[in-house]
């Protein structure tokens, strides 16, 4: 096992209600402390966290005076991280057991800035009492044959929940990392999120690994066999970075994502090659982000429903 320690920094708002579902799944071989930094909640936060707490005592709280966003509470949680590497985790997710060790092993193997998990996102017919079943089922979908299918810097696009058939031997180097990673603490120290990122944040986990790839050349890897798993709509509700609905969220997103491309596009497009503008690359997404959000009918959610029941969850 490797000597190297490592920090948990999970920013949270309005999660109180899954805080002790999700912490204590971070808490894995080499993690020192779990660093919840509490982003001035509204809510039960204080209190769910003293509970958790009592059977966790290496988790730190720290709680903003004042609602400062994510990227900034990332940081703060950077500010007090004491770890060699520090892996950024979120409340409204679980850490599957081994990730850690596996993100470990291919950190120190390949000499990377930073590797991320395999984001894995639980759909509406996710029942927490068959979490097993459903993650047996989830886990094999979505493997693909290359890393073009994976990564498309000209779009930014990233399939991160895929993975390549032979991912458990090789992980592969990526541009950018989503959430749930473990990074250098020297180089996250340094790079920091940029807290200019406001409203719902889009593109901030973006823009913090491209420039750790792109300033401090650092390698940024992908390990699928690490699995961060984040619970479904229902259970997170409007709450976090959804606060306030969906359309909120949509022009909160537009406006992330033109501030990301007026930062950083001209950069990647020098170092990849890539001749597409910012116009285009930003009505390309608006485009792809719907005005209202898309419900199935009734007719494929009584079908998926028997699907479930039948093959994954077999309650016959």
């Amino acid at each position: 096992m490797s000597k190297s320690t490592v920090s948990v920094v999970v920013p949270s708002y309005g999660r109180a209600h899954l805080l002790a579902k999700t912490l204590p799944t971070y808490i894995q071989d080499n993690v020192v402390e779990l660093i919840l930094v509490d982003d001035c909640s509204p809510d039960a936060t204080p209190k769910a966290v003293v509970g958790v707490k009592k059977d966790y005592p290496i988790i730190r709280y720290f709680r903003n005076d004042r609602n400062m966003r994510q990227p900034a509470s990332k940081n703060v949680g950077i500010d007090h991280a004491v770890g060699d590497y520090i892996y950024f985790g979120d409340d409204d997710s679980i850490l599957l057991p081994g990730s850690m060790r596996d993100l470990l092993e291919t950190m120190e193997k390949y000499h990377c800035g930073a590797v991320m998990a395999r984001p894995v996102v639980a759909g509406p017919d996710y029942r927490d009492d068959k979490r097993e079943e459903y993650l047996k089922w989830r886990l094999k979908r979505g493997c693909v044959d290359s890393e073009k299918e994976i990564v498309d810097i000209a779009h930014l696009q990233f399939n991160f929940g895929s993975y390549i058939k032979t991912y458990r031997k090789n992980p592969i180097t990526v541009p950018t990392c989503h959430a749930g990673a473990l990074v250098r603490a020297d180089l996250a120290r340094e790079c920091r999120f940029d807290p200019n990122f406001r409203g719902c944040a889009y593109r901030e986990e973006t823009d913090f690994f491209f420039r750790l790839n792109l300033d401090y050349e650092a390698r940024l890897m992908y390990d699928a066999r690490a699995v961060q798993f984040n619970l479904p709509d229902y259970m997170v509700k409007d709450t976090g970075a959804r606060e306030g609905g969906y359309a909120v969220w949509r022009k909160s997103a537009i406006e992330c994502n033109l501030y990301f491309l007026n930062k950083n596009w001209a950069k990647i497009c020098a170092k990849y090659g890539i001749d597409r503008s910012i116009e285009d690359m930003q009505a390309e997404f608006e485009a792809s982000l719907p005005l209202r959000p898309q419900h199935p009918s009734a007719l494929k959610v009584f079908l998926k429903r028997w699907y479930f029941r039948l093959f994954v969850y077999k309650a016959f």
